[in-house]
Parts: C-alpha cells; sequence; structure tokens
C-alpha cells in the first residue's frame, strides 16, 4: 500500500492525519510534561491540549490528536500544529537502562525545516517535578 502526499497540506500533516486518524482528542488526555534534548538543544512542554516547542526558537501549538498504541497504556502519539511549525511526538514510559536518568519518560520527536525532516530525540519529566 502506498502513501501518497497531499502537497497543500505539507507532509508533516499528511503523515499525521495518516498516522492519528483513530486517535482520540488531546483533550480527554490531561498530561503536562517538560521534555528536552540536546545535540541539538531543544524543548518542548507539553500541557493538556497546549504545547510549547523549542527548536530554536518557541512555538506556540495545539495538540489536536493522541494516541496510543492498541491494547497498551504506552507509547502515545501526538501531532502538534502550530501556525508555521508542525511535529509529530511519540512518548514512551523510561525504562532501566534508557539515558533519561530520573525522567519519567522518553521522547521521539519529527519535525522539519522547509523539505528536510529532523529527527530529534529526548527525555521528559512532569511539569511539577
Amino acid at each position: 500500500m502506498g502513501i501518497t502526499f497531499a502537497p497543500r497540506l505539507g507532509r508533516l500533516a499528511t503523515v499525521a492525519m495518516f498516522a492519528f486518524a483513530s486517535g482520540q482528542n488531546a483533550a480527554a488526555d490531561e498530561m503536562s510534561l517538560v521534555c528536552e534534548g540536546n545535540n541539538p538543544e531543544w524543548a518542548l512542554t507539553l500541557d493538556g491540549s497546549q504545547a510549547r516547542f523549542t527548536f530554536p526558537a518557541p512555538t506556540d501549538m495545539d495538540i489536536p490528536h493522541v494516541a496510543q498504541a492498541e491494547n497498551r497504556e504506552w507509547p502515545r502519539a501526538m501531532t502538534l500544529i502550530g501556525d508555521r511549525d508542525s511535529a509529530i511526538v511519540i512518548l514512551d514510559v523510561a525504562r532501566d537502562g534508557d539515558v533519561c536518568g530520573a525522567a519519567t519518560h522518553t521522547a521521539q520527536v519529527l519535525t522539519q525545516r522547509g523539505q528536510t525532516p529532523i529527527f530529534l530525540v529526548g527525555c521528559c519529566r512532569g511539569a511539577s517535578q
């Protein structure tokens, strides 16, 4: 099965719609996390249906969809949509052996600059920690 991209929506938006067509609304999943990574430096704050993604400049984004793995609590995927940027975030519970130390979750972020996809990895902790 091939995937075609709708040029007017952009590749990430098309992938997000395909990947999360059966996902639930983010408002139903109140999660507050602060995520960050380095090499390159980036940061992401998730709070309910809102996010702030900093790479390199801060951008406020909505979280219109959240999906979790079939028949499992984790991992979870989120679409982030801003005025000029979009991203897909995959969150999972941090496990022994992860490089996240005391962090509670791992994060993988797929975004782009123009036509160039960028894949970022990092760790998250509760916003109140």
